[in-house]
């Protein structure tokens, strides 16, 4: 069994890589609406597709988040820093990205001319009374039971140019747009 320095350790590379990836995802974001933003100030009656979506917290309370589009963003994260990634409630911002874009990084399949699928993952749990970090990792559960977070997968399914919108209820997502 590992010493407890060690896994501390571990725990601190996991979560100052998990950080740095945060960062590096926020940047990419920023740097995708600015230019989404840009696009649309330059055209009238852009007949292109565009994917749109919106992710609410209605569980009435705070929640500790993190999203991506990736399955593999999560294979070495063992949680999320309480205080870097705590969300209040009601929306948590609106995405979009062209349609062209995101079948040819495989983020989307289009389903129809008109319509799309996403799948999207969620590192999510209730923001924990006395730790500050919510654990992802089965792990820890053993510890840390009360502070513990799960990654959800969900299956966005969505027309092209409307927005879909996705709500946490406190222990799941659901598409209800």
């Amino acid at each position: 069994m590992e010493s407890k320095l060690a896994l501390q350790k571990k725990s601190w590379a996991a979560r100052t890589a998990g950080s740095l990836f945060a960062l590096l995802l926020v940047c990419v974001m920023v740097l995708s609406l600015s230019a989404c933003e840009g696009d649309k100030a330059t055209t009238t009656g852009n007949t292109e597709k565009e994917v749109m979506y919106e992710l609410r917290n209605v569980s009435g309370a705070p929640m500790v988040l993190d999203s991506g589009l990736d399955a593999g963003d999560w294979d070495n994260l063992d949680g999320l820093w309480v205080e870097d990634f705590t969300k209040e409630t009601g929306s948590l911002g609106i995405a979009h990205f062209d349609a062209e874009e995101g079948v040819k990084n495989g983020w989307i399949v289009e389903t129809s001319p008109t319509t799309y699928e996403m799948t999207k993952y969620y590192a999510a749990g209730s923001v924990p009374e006395e730790e500050e970090y919510l654990y992802l990792d089965p792990v820890w559960e053993e510890f840390y039971p009360e502070a513990m977070g799960k990654v959800y997968t969900v299956t966005v399914s969505g027309t092209y140019n409307k927005l879909a919108v996705v709500e946490w209820d406190g222990s799941s997502f659901t598409q209800v747009e």
